[in-house]
């Protein structure tokens, strides 16, 4: 499980959720390895934490790439600053949300 600041100037507003929702239900980031389990903006100016699972065997380069990217919160804008962290799962005892892949 991977870990996402996003921050940089970008009013979290009610409609973010539903770009969240969007990808966290699109066939094409689950396919390719993606899920986004929870968005959680802490005030209208941000941050913004969240929590996704990728597949086994994606890298974190290949995360950044992805959430930095077209299919990503930015959807290629680079309009978040997005910083990405692994949760250490065996830290925590068990995953913070049932696996979905």
């Amino acid at each position: 499980m991977l870990v996402k600041l996003s921050s940089g100037g970008r009013q979290h507003k009610p409609q973010c959720h539903l770009a969240v929702d969007g990808m966290r239900q699109s066939p094409k980031n689950l396919e390719a390895g993606f899920y986004n389990h929870a968005f959680c903006p802490i005030g209208p100016e941000g941050p913004a934490y969240c929590i996704w699972e990728v597949r086994e065997g994606i890298t974190d380069v290949e995360f950044q790439e992805f959430i930095d990217g077209h299919n990503g919160v930015n959807f290629g804008l680079a309009a978040w600053m997005n910083i990405c962290k692994e949760i250490n799962t065996e830290l925590a005892g068990n995953p913070p949300y049932p696996r979905k892949f």
